[in-house]
């Protein structure tokens, strides 16, 4: 989490406008990124065996609570920030609730992962007990 927070930093400060930034925080930028999302999902899908072997009931809840309801709530709280902000954020936004709206179909910024995270654990959900976890990596990596 912490190479999350400090890639997403770099970023925004590779981003400034008017600014050029070091190119090593370009090769730090780039150094991050090359692993910490593919280490992310990997940790995340060590989770899901130990969460599939619940009921489906508990299954459903506990994915609901813990990758649904965050990914509305901090869409939302950082859309509505950066909307507020206008012209002081690196990329301002115009319309907000066609975005807002759009949410169930369609990410925004960095959330992108709790997106994919829940639809990746939905395919587990629906696939894994009628194919098994090794075809389901196997389609995954396909």
């Amino acid at each position: 989490m912490v190479a999350v927070v400090f890639g997403h930093s770099l970023g925004g400060i590779i981003d400034m406008p008017g600014e050029v930034a070091p190119s090593l925080f370009h090769e730090i930028f780039l150094g991050i990124y090359i692993f910490h999302m593919p280490l992310f999902f990997f940790l995340s899908g060590l989770m899901v065996r130990p969460r599939l072997e619940r009921s489906s009931k508990s299954f459903l809840i506990d994915i609901f609570a813990s990758v649904a309801y965050p990914y509305f709530l901090w869409s939302i709280i950082q859309y509505s920030v950066i909307y507020g902000a206008g012209s002081l954020v690196n990329r301002p936004v115009a319309v907000f609730w066609p975005t807002i709206l759009k949410l169930p179909i369609s990410s925004i910024s960095q959330f992108w992962f709790l997106y994919v995270l829940f639809l990746l654990h939905i395919a587990a959900f629906i696939i894994v007990p009628r194919l098994g976890a090794r075809n389901f990596f196997l389609i995954a990596v396909v």
